[in-house]
């Protein structure tokens, strides 16, 4: 897998994120003790796991695409993320990637065209180079050894809240709008 470059943050770009937000089960538990084992080795988790259905850049004017994504997600209903394996990539991003099935991939062209229906920017993603995940922890350096990288991870996720966010900061986002999916 070709690594995925992110540029640093800039406010001037307006970065926002539609995130699938997981039912607490014992799935999401199986992926939260894998975030921690990864902090144990000296990873710093990340706040909340979610998988980026898209990345978006321009929303400087929030109200359009939070309109077209509310309508969007009454229509949407609860869906199934499937875990695949646990990746190092970039320098220090310990990924747990998802399957992108015909469900994932259906919400993301969806997503976009929305986002280019509003004059925003997929920030260059297409769909074949958008790699589904959640990431579990952030490292200093590359991801240490002891993690069972390459391993697949057999987990059903159920994804019930698509979350609208605004990045504000390096680190720091905040969210514009949750939307509960029926089912």
């Amino acid at each position: 897998m070709d690594p995925v470059r992110v540029a640093p943050f800039s406010a001037d770009e307006h970065r926002a994120f539609v995130l699938a937000k997981f039912d607490r089960d014992d799935a999401l538990a199986a992926v939260e003790t894998r975030a921690f084992e990864a902090s144990q080795r000296g990873g710093v988790p990340v706040d909340a796991l979610h998988c980026s259905l898209v990345y978006l850049s321009g929303l400087a004017n929030v109200e359009p695409f939070r309109s077209e994504l509310v309508r969007y997600g009454a229509t949407l209903g609860a869906f199934d993320v499937r875990a695949d394996k646990l990746l190092n990539v970039n320098v220090g991003s310990l990924w747990l990637t998802l399957e992108k099935d015909a469900t994932l991939r259906a919400i993301h062209s969806d997503l976009a065209g929305i986002a280019r229906h509003c004059g925003l920017s997929n920030r260059g993603l297409t769909l074949d180079d958008w790699v589904p995940h959640i990431l579990l922890a952030r490292f200093p350096a590359q991801v240490s050894a002891g993690l069972p990288l390459g391993t697949c991870i057999n987990l059903t996720l159920r994804v019930t809240r698509v979350d609208l966010t605004r990045q504000t900061g390096a680190h720091e986002y905040e969210t514009l709008e949750k939307i509960l999916l029926d089912g």
